[in-house]
């Protein structure tokens, strides 16, 4: 069910009608950009392309393990052979319908748009995974021939098996379209009330406050709620340092589980840049571990497939005279900003990825039905080991802009769901600090620490059970604030933000 708190503008309510199952089969279909569109050859003939001998070279103990245990989709279950001979008969189609060439349009550009189908992305995909290249290189063939580890090759193999069950041999299914902002932040207006908020603490499934369905350990990454942004905490590139090739961290293991995300850098010639917003991406592969070290878990094979994957679509999107089938889910990359202490600048960044404004107008129905809330844990906190508690301030003002936009331009606003880890993968305890000040045990010197903090502990976040964590006292202080009156609190930086949150008196303890 849709949230209660959640309207749709009236404008929009037929492309919002009530979710369907998949989309209705359609055999052909065309690549959709705002950007000049040319094509290029293939290196290798279709038919030279072998699945049994793909690129990555840890393909052998993944295949292994999958004839062993085959997984399980919807009861069934599926056949590492079945899968290699879809993707062999893949490769010999014209899903573009251009002659098999390759389609090239930048992607990566900014304030435009590019919109695929699940069978043209797989087909590439495909084509990069069994060796192919085309003739002017890209990024996604280039990382999958250079990768040496079998996350890889999971993510591929699960995308390819349920795109397999839901497309047979001859359905487009729905697009993926990727969308670029432009490069400015989205307008904060002052007088902005401050953004509803639901916070959960994932290591019980507790909700803290608000209206969030919580069921540990379930968070933002493998999370089916409708309408809700996932929200990428990237870093320079979307995928991180590791090339779209392990699990590195939180950034690079989201690129295994949404391997559309990942297939989407075949139409650039480096690693994609934040920030991004990908309508209709999913997770194929069952679990995503954000609490807990290392970061992302892959099941064993038998359970390797994700049985939730979204199936739901909202209705047709109208983009250039085309109706685009989009499923409901959205997954949006952005970065903050390593070592600033400016608060301004980090909501800057906030808003430059999800308000509105920033995309191109052509993007706004499918933005206005889809993004109802932004799903996030320790943005700015994790690997780069910012303050949990400021930028906890910082997302929710920069959500509070965000939402102001979409109230006036779609007609509804936009919540944040905040989850909160006592072991983040990334930073482990640190983001225990918002239940009740700690340090963290990995941080900066150069920050503004109170003397004699103690130092975070995966038991400090015990301090948030039952509502009574400095979260909930800072959500009841300020959420009926406006944007100016939280953000004037906030002028000088310090580790321990949640102190200079005035007006205490007023608040339950």
């Amino acid at each position: 069910q849709v949230r209660s708190d959640f309207s749709v503008m009236p404008a929009f309510v037929a492309f919002s009608a009530a979710l369907a199952a998949l989309p209705p089969c359609q055999p052909a279909a065309s690549l959709q950009s705002s950007h000049p569109i040319s094509w290029v050859a293939w290196s290798r003939a279709a038919s030279s392309l072998n699945p049994e001998a793909p690129a990555n070279s840890a393909y052998s103990e993944v295949y292994s393990a999958w004839r062993q245990s085959p997984p399980v989709l919807h009861g069934q279950q599926v056949a590492l052979d079945d899968v290699l001979n879809w993707i062999a008969a893949l490769v010999q189609q014209d899903p573009f319908g251009h002659g098999a060439q390759a389609p090239r349009v930048e992607v990566d550009a900014l304030q435009g748009y590019v919109a695929v189908t699940q069978r043209q992305l797989a087909w590439v995909a495909a084509r990069c995974f069994m060796g192919d290249d085309t003739a002017d290189g890209n990024e996604l063939c280039t990382a999958i021939h250079e990768c040496s580890d079998p996350a890889q090759v999971h993510a591929l193999l699960s995308m390819f098996a349920i795109l397999r069950s839901e497309l047979g041999d001859t359905c487009q299914g729905s697009y993926v379209v990727a969308a670029k902002p432009s490069n400015v932040a989205g307008t904060v207006k002052d007088s902005a009330p401050m953004a509803s908020v639901s916070a959960c603490l994932v290591q019980d499934g507790e909700v803290l406050f608000g209206d969030l369905p919580c069921s540990g350990p379930v968070d933002f990454m493998q999370s089916n709620e409708q309408r809700q942004v996932v929200m990428d905490i990237a870093g320079a590139n979307i995928g991180g340092g590791a090339r779209l090739c392990n699990l590195a961290s939180q950034d690079e293991s989201l690129m295994q589980f949404y391997p559309e995300v990942m297939a989407l850098s075949y139409f650039s010639a480096n690693m994609l840049h934040p920030p991004m917003m990908v309508f209709g991406a999913r997770r194929y592969m069952n679990r995503y571990v954000g609490n807990g070290v290392p970061c992302g878990t892959i099941n064993a094979t038998a359970s390797l497939l994700n049985e939730q994957v979204i199936q739901d679509y909202s209705g047709a999107f109208n983009l250039g005279g085309t109706s685009l089938p989009v499923l409901n889910r959205v997954f949006v990359a952005q970065q903050s900003l390593l070592n600033s202490d400016d608060i301004d600048a980090q909501i800057g960044m906030w808003t430059a990825a999800l308000s509105p404004e920033v995309y191109p107008a052509e993007i706004l129905p499918l933005y206005c039905d889809l993004v109802h809330s932004i799903g996030t844990g320790p943005w700015g906190a994790g690997a780069w080991h910012g303050s949990s508690q400021w930028f906890f301030l910082a997302t929710w003002l920069g959500t509070s802009a965000v939402s102001a936009q979409a109230q006036a331009m779609c007609g509804h606003p936009v919540a944040m769901d905040y989850y909160v880890y006592n072991l983040f993968c990334e930073n482990p305890v640190a983001q225990c600090s918002v239940c009740q000040y700690c340090r963290d045990p990995s941080m900066a010197t150069r920050r503004r620490i109170p003397v004699g903090a103690a130092t975070c502990s995966a038991s400090s976040c015990d301090s948030c059970k039952g509502g009574q964590g400095r979260l909930n006292q800072v959500w009841n202080a300020l959420k009926s604030q406006t944007v100016q009156g939280v953000r004037s609190q906030q002028n000088v930086y310090q580790d321990n933000a949640f102190d200079l949150v005035t007006d205490w008196t007023d608040v339950l303890m």
